[in-house]
């Protein structure tokens, strides 16, 4: 670290009441300050908002309001290093994913503050609960804007979907989490279908509906088990597993016409059900890299022995011994690099 190169960059605001500092590393990264960590190092000074070099490897300059050269002696690396180490994090989002992330987040010794917003009762234990609800983009930037955060991780889907990221990102605030563009294919079961055709991904054959009277007539023609599913968000309950082709004519009803799960439901998608047991693959992208996390297993059925409706998810466990070597390069091949092809080509970024 005592070799690194650096480039200290301060603003003033408009009111020219605060100081905003931040290093950008020669590769590129930038490591926000808060100004309370300079100040025990260097002695406060006017600043410009001029770009500030390094002078040399252990030291910065700065331009005083006056123009004159200020040259102040830090150990770069020491200041790099806790700037590194510091790090405020927001947590959205209210459900078990929260606390699961918020209970693990927690325990990094990067961590200085660590905010939930909304959060629930067990995030209550080990972070700040923030009223700000999950779909409240603008409450959430503010409050990012506010308490300096360093790191926003967005737990659901709806917020992901609605552009928070994309919101975020614009405002030059770091954020984890997929743009809408990419959080798309998740949120639109329909637009998902059509993607992983274009790109020649593996899927149940299917049909896209937004007009009840064809879906039913389509249903009542096929003579082998179905799945329906709410092409939007319906909190991870609008996919209905139906045995035969007459439970897929209710689950139509209750879709479409009962409005079980409001708007999302205005579009179905109807697909050959598929048998055997499923596993969950969830990979980290940049846009050119993907970064393949350990298999999951979650069980969605309400019931005992994998009955009933499907619901958010009853339970996961990882890794999944059921997934060998064999189908895990399978699976990145003809999946996971695919799609993110896809998505460059499509200039979405994820």
């Amino acid at each position: 670290m005592g070799s690194v190169k650096a480039v200290l960059i301060g603003t003033v605001s408009a009111s020219r009441k605060r100081v905003c500092w931040a290093l950008r590393l020669s590769s590129g990264r930038i490591l926000a300050a808060p100004p309370q960590v300079l100040k025990t190092a260097v002695k406060p000074m006017a600043v410009s908002r001029k770009v500030l070099p390094i002078s040399r490897k252990m030291y910065f300059c700065n331009v005083g309001s006056t123009g004159g050269l200020h040259t102040n002696t830090i150990d770069l690396a020491q200041l790099v290093g806790h700037l590194i180490r510091t790090m405020k994090v927001l947590i959205v989002g209210s459900g078990g994913r929260e606390h699961a992330l918020t209970w693990k987040i927690a325990q990094s010794d990067r961590l200085t503050k660590l905010y939930c917003a909304p959060g629930n009762a067990g995030t209550a234990a080990i972070a700040e609960n923030v009223n700000i609800d999950a779909e409240d983009l603008p409450g959430l930037l503010d409050f990012a804007r506010q308490q300096s955060i360093n790191l926003t991780i967005i737990g659901p889907e709806d917020p992901l979907c609605a552009g928070v990221v994309d919101l975020f990102t614009a405002a030059g605030l770091r954020i984890f989490g997929p743009s809408s563009g990419a959080a798309r294919i998740e949120g639109d079961k329909a637009y998902a279908k059509q993607f992983m055709k274009s790109a020649a991904i593996p899927t149940a054959e299917a049909r896209i509906f937004d007009n009840y009277e064809q879906a039913r007539e389509y249903v009542a023609t096929r003579d082998s088990a179905l799945v329906v599913k709410a092409s939007g968000l319906a909190k991870g309950k609008g996919v209905l597993v139906c045995s035969e082709p007459a439970e897929a004519l209710l689950a139509l009803d209750k879709i479409m016409i009962e409005k079980q799960f409001g708007a999302a439901g205005d579009k179905v998608v109807v697909e050959e059900r598929l048998t055997g047991p499923e596993v969950s693959i969830h990979a980290l992208v940049d846009g050119r890299n993907v970064y393949v996390l350990e298999p999951t297993q979650d069980h969605k059925p309400i019931g005992e022995g994998d009955t009933g409706p499907n619901t958010g998810g009853m339970g996961a466990y990882s890794p999944a011994a059921i997934l060998d070597d064999s189908t895990m390069r399978q699976v990145c091949s003809e999946i996971l690099v695919p799609a993110v092809d896809a998505m460059t080509r499509r200039e979405i970024r994820s």
